[in-house]
């Protein structure tokens, strides 16, 4: 069944979440439709540390890259600002595939979602995805960039979403390079418990808040490298959040632990714990 809104409704309200999203000023350049095509993305933007975007898809904030990174292939005299950007999103909007015969109806135990992606090239030799691709080369500390699309596919889910504030925390965002070298659709549950890419089927990792939350305690078993990873995503909380020992990190103390990190910060409140004797 396809998608019960355009991309353009999708991208609209996700755009507004993102204006939400920080107490800060949160700058944005969404390229023209001709630009779109060289430049691989719907939407740039900086958004600030203090924006909860970079909770709800449980990634560490981002510096920025400058026009020269993120527009190296345009002529120079195009319309476009002369600024650091630090969030680059494709919009995709979702199919949502019901039939017992869909390809990956058994795997996944029902329906599921997919979107596509556009390998098509354009006059200048590149396609959308590979300028995009060029984008996500850049370390994470630079740049996050994503295709996004949402895990809903019907006109009141989107509404009633948008009414909640929550379009962004019900969607699915998935690197460029999960996409290589040949992929052409991404394939998902909802929520994201699952995340295949075709021809071939390869798993790849669709980030949400939640899934996050699950993928982050998993890995209790990885020794001191966890202990560090944990503080870096705290960095980008208000609060404090002492170092707990390797012999303390417990999947339970973890999955307690980030959940206060979210209520927190979601209700713009300061934070303290302590895992330690």
């Amino acid at each position: 069944m396809r998608s019960g809104f355009e991309e353009k409704q999708f991208e609209s309200i996700a755009q507004s979440e993102l204006q939400n999203s920080s107490q800060s000023r949160v700058r944005f350049y969404p390229p023209g439709q001709v630009l779109e095509g060289l430049l691989g993305f719907d939407l740039g933007a900086y958004l600030p540390k203090d924006s909860t975007l970079w909770a709800t898809i449980g990634t560490m904030y981002a510096v920025g890259l400058t026009r020269s990174h993120w527009a190296a292939n345009i002529p120079p005299g195009s319309p476009m600002p002369d600024r650091s950007l630090n969030v680059f999103f494709q919009y995709k909007t979702a199919e949502y595939l019901s039939g017992t015969k869909a390809s990956f109806y058994e795997e996944f135990g029902g329906p599921y979602f997919r979107f596509g992606i556009d390998r098509e090239l354009n006059k200048r030799g590149g396609s959308q995805h590979s300028n995009l691709l060029a984008l996500d080369s850049a370390p994470s500390s630079l740049a996050l960039v994503r295709y996004v699309a949402p895990r809903f596919s019907k006109y009141s889910s989107l509404s009633t979403h948008s009414n909640n504030g929550r379009v962004l925390e019900k969607s699915i965002f998935v690197r460029p390079r999960d996409f290589e070298p040949d992929h052409k659709r991404c394939v998902y549950d909802a929520p994201p418990t699952l995340v295949k890419m075709n021809p071939d089927g390869s798993n790849a990792i669709g980030e949400s808040w939640s899934t996050t939350l699950s993928h982050v305690a998993e890995q209790v078993s990885n020794g001191p490298e966890f202990a560090e990873g944990i503080v870096k995503l705290a960095s980008v909380i208000p609060g404090r959040f002492d170092p707990p020992t390797t012999t303390e990190l417990r999947p339970e103390v973890v999955q307690s632990a980030l959940k206060i990190m979210s209520f927190a910060f979601r209700s713009g409140l300061n934070w303290s714990i302590s895992v330690g004797a």
